[in-house]
């Protein structure tokens, strides 16, 4: 963050007032979105806007509440196993071990959607 020239500094200033009602991210995630559109702020508030749009439709903050259908949670070879050193998860698929077929009898899309 120290390397930004003065125009890039300005332009994180105005994107922090501009989204300050919707993001209370710290300098580093708004920097994200300032990087995504070539710190442009109006395309990357445009953008960021969009994507809280989408998070609050699909209500994506609730989507750790979710429990799937019993056949994926007995059937899914695949399995979180904690965290890894800087806190990210860690998940292990052995995707050669699913059952399409039988996923295919047992599930429809309506199924593995989340739920109201």
């Amino acid at each position: 963050m120290n390397r930004m020239t003065v125009s890039q500094q300005r332009a994180l200033e105005a994107f922090r007032d501009r989204v300050s009602d919707i993001s209370k991210g710290d300098d580093s995630e708004l920097l994200r979105w300032l990087r995504a559109r070539n710190f442009d702020v109006n395309k990357s508030e445009a953008m960021l806007r969009g994507h809280m749009k989408i998070r609050e439709e699909y209500d994506l903050d609730a989507i750790l509440d979710w429990n799937p259908p019993e056949v994926l949670q007995l059937y899914q070879p695949g399995r979180f196993f904690g965290e890894d050193n800087d806190g990210h998860p860690v998940f292990y698929d052995v995707s050669g071990g699913i059952d399409m077929k039988g996923w295919t009898i047992e599930l429809n899309p309506e199924s593995i959607r989340l739920q109201d």
